[in-house]
């Protein structure tokens, strides 16, 4: 029961919504609220409920035989099309004057999915893992950037990715090699697309 909860809580999809709340409370920019409240729901349509719709209509044309795309397979047309859609939310956020932080944080998201879609046909990568990897990342990579004290958020997340990793396997969900994958994956994502 835990291991599903943290699952649901810790769940990928959050985490580009959780990168526009960071990035509104704790970089020195100053962000009108009423951008924020556009660019928070424009990264969750495009990131969560656009991906979420696709999802759902493939389990209604039977391409996937659960929401949850347990194997490998059911995760090639989601997987294929998040990516498209990650790519597409950061390249707007671009052009909506949010700090830049952002856009190549979901940029990273994009490649993430994208390098998980690759190895669909060897393994399946925990995009948990993957997911909260990349938010611990990032969290220090600003840290060092702005010279901000986010110990209390980087340690947050350090939670986040051990508990999150240790419910995937709790569940069965991936062996030790897809969490360890997907955190590698997670976190050199974001150190290529922020410092490159």
């Amino acid at each position: 029961m835990w291991a599903k909860l943290v699952s649901y809580i810790i769940h990928p999809a959050i985490v580009p919504v959780l990168g526009v709340i960071i990035a509104k409370f704790t970089l020195p920019y100053h962000i009108p609220d009423q951008l924020f409240y556009f660019v928070a729901l424009y990264v969750f349509a495009g990131t969560y409920v656009f991906p979420l719709f696709i999802v759902i209509g493939l389990y209604k044309l039977n391409f996937v035989q659960s929401i949850h795309l347990k194997t490998a397979k059911e995760r090639f047309y989601p997987f294929l099309v998040s990516a498209l859609f990650y790519f597409l939310t950061a390249k707007a956020v671009l052009q909506f004057h949010f700090p830049i932080e952002l856009s190549k944080f979901i940029f990273a998201g994009c490649a993430i999915i994208a390098t998980q879609f690759i190895l669909l046909k060897t393994t399946k990568v925990s995009a948990h893992a993957s997911a909260a990897s990349a938010m611990l990342t990032w969290l220090i990579c600003l840290s060092f950037d702005y010279n901000l004290n986010m110990l209390f958020l980087i340690a947050m997340a350090t939670l986040a990715l051990g508990v999150v990793s240790s419910a995937r396997l709790y569940l069965k969900a991936h062996s030790p090699s897809q969490i360890i994958t997907g955190i590698g994956i997670g976190a050199l994502a974001v150190i290529v697309f922020y410092w490159g």
